[in-house]
């Protein structure tokens, strides 16, 4: 009985051991891509309600070049829209502006871009540990939030909000026959 429970234990640490996996961004020049989000949003000021927004992003991404070492060069261009309805008058308010932006992206997801540059908003997100990890591991990396409110707010300056994200490799799923990671973010 207790070979036969040695000889388990033994399966199930060679199985472990081999789901490790490293992480990384595997870029390539001409890689590209488009992506549309939808914000659907209460604005309160003081606790009660200013406005209901419906913030529409539009980003194309383009790999212009990329390093012997991984690392990517990206040009994105940004288009948003908002419309928004005020709540105390129930007018109508609509905007919308494009933009674009340079930076670079390493293999394990850190970016290399200017504070005065305010897309992408979330930097470093995600990161990866540069080590194989398996299913439960846990890392943390810093990354930031840009955000522009120079005309809101007539500043001189975009506010930058740093934080500390903590990653989960949480498991392997099967979706439609390709083998997905799930990672949670914090």
């Amino acid at each position: 009985m207790k070979k036969t429970i040695l000889f388990t234990s033994f399966i199930l640490l060679a199985v472990t051991l081999s789901a490790q996996v490293k992480f990384q961004f595997k870029q390539k020049k001409g890689n590209s891509g488009s992506y549309i989000s939808t914000v659907e949003e209460d604005v309160y000021v003081n606790n009660i309600q200013s406005h209901h927004a419906e913030i529409i992003n539009r980003v194309s991404t383009t790999m212009t070049n990329v390093a012997p070492d991984g690392e990517a060069f990206i040009y994105s261009n940004y288009m948003t829209t908002e419309n928004s309805i005020l709540q105390q008058s129930g007018r109508s308010l609509s905007w919308g502006e494009e933009s674009s932006s340079v930076y670079s992206r390493k293999k394990n997801g850190e970016l290399t871009i200017s504070d005065d540059i305010f897309l992408p908003t979330v930097r470093n997100v995600p990161v990866f540990p540069d080590k194989e990890v398996k299913v439960g591991d846990t890392w943390t990396a810093r990354g930031k939030e840009v955000h522009d409110l120079r005309k809101a707010f007539n500043m001189d300056k975009g506010l930058i909000f740093p934080f500390e994200a903590t990653y989960t490799y949480k498991e392997d799923k099967d979706i439609d026959g390709k083998k997905l990671n799930v990672i949670l973010v914090e």
